[in-house]
Order: structure tokens, then C-alpha cells, then sequence
């Protein structure tokens, strides 16, 4: 946060707009963070939800989790 001579106080991102695109794991990530900081996000992701729609190749959304990984979920306040 900055300050703007005149005693207010600017939040970074405030009122700003960005897209986000790719809904993975760094788009997702990287949106909460966006939003914690103020901005206002819009995700874009081309792939249908693997919950409803037909993949090629079956359905697979496993993941295995490194304590980096853990790290950062929890820097953005999605994991105890």
C-alpha cells in the first residue's frame, strides 16, 4: 500500500480488471491471489468441466500434493 499526498491510502489492484486464463492450477492460484489483492478476476478456460462433460481418454483429476505445493495453498488461505 502507498500513500497519495493527500493521506489516502491506496490498495493495490483496487477497481483494476485482468483475466486469467487457463483454469489450472497456477490460473486458479493465481486468481485468488489477484483477488485477494483487490483486483477483480475473470477466469477463461477453453477445456469443459471434466465433471460434466466427455474427455478423450477418460477422467483423471488426481493430484498429488508436495509440501511446496501445500505452501502455497495455504499462503492464499484455501488450506489449514
Amino acid at each position: 500500500m502507498s500513500g497519495r499526498g493527500n493521506g489516502a491510502v491506496s490498495v493495490p489492484g483496487q477497481g483494476r480488471h485482468v483475466a486469467v486464463v487457463g483454469a489450472g492450477m497456477a490460473g486458479c492460484l493465481t486468481s485468488i491471489f489477484l483477488a485477494q489483492r483487490g483486483y477483480r478476476v475473470e477466469v477463461f478456460e477453453r477445456r469443459t468441466d471434466l465433471r460434466y462433460g466427455f474427455v478423450p481418454g477418460g477422467k483423471s483429476i488426481n493430484m498429488t500434493l508436495s509440501l511446496r505445493g501445500l505452501a502455497v495453498l495455504k499462503a492464499a488461505g484455501v488450506c489449514d
